[in-house]
């Protein structure tokens, strides 16, 4: 949903990878899980913000997808590599989405690491910075920003009040209506950011 102006999109759901197995097997997967979904908005006062929309492979492994770190991996060097056709200096980018990953598996090592981007979520104390609250409290949403999106001034916060945990409706740190995991928005916290275009 935009409430600005999208200007155009372009899918790439139909791009394909290729992965040999250990028995030798070659295959030819969707380079995507879901999808990289470019998307150009109109923003306030002119300038066109592109979007990279994500969610990459889930950590889970599946019973016909053992590659879960391996393919989420070369999905985040697929969409460093998109991320690269932009002029990071002077246009407005953001990667953003379910990432699927706090990275301790270097598996978006080629996002979080790749310094004409910025991950926006370490404008937070660092106790303040996690959207998936499962055995630990971690960071696996994320909003990383071109350069030139860096130098807008803007206020970051992590939108928790649709996620569940037990007596969250009771003392507040969650919707009325969010009295269960099934009532909830999500299990993973929305990363907010409002930017204050000139």
């Amino acid at each position: 949903m935009s409430r600005l102006p999208i200007q155009w999109l372009k899918t790439h759901i139909n791009e394909r990878t290729t992965y040999i197995n250990n028995a030798g097997v070659t295959t030819h997967p969707a380079q995507f899980s879901r999808d990289c979904l470019e998307v150009h908005v109109a923003a306030p006062g002119g300038p066109e913000l592109h979007l990279l929309v994500n969610h990459l492979k889930s950590q889970r492994p599946s019973l016909h997808d053992s590659l879960s770190t391996i393919r989420r991996r070369d999905q985040a060097e697929r969409v460093a590599q998109i991320a690269a056709e932009y002029d990071l200096n002077n246009q407005n980018l953001a990667v953003i989405g379910d990432l699927n990953s706090a990275n301790g598996d270097h598996s978006l090592d080629a996002l979080i690491l790749n310094p004409a981007l910025h991950n926006i979520v370490e404008d937070l104390p660092d106790n303040d910075r996690w959207t998936y609250g499962g055995s630990k409290k971690e960071q696996i949403d994320y909003i990383l920003v071109s350069q030139a999106l860096s130098s807008v001034p803007r206020n970051v916060s992590i939108e928790r009040r649709g996620f569940y945990t037990k007596g969250c409706a009771a003392n507040g740190t969650c919707y009325p209506e969010v009295k269960t995991a099934r009532a909830a928005a999500s299990d993973h916290a929305a990363v907010v950011v409002e930017f204050q275009f000139p």
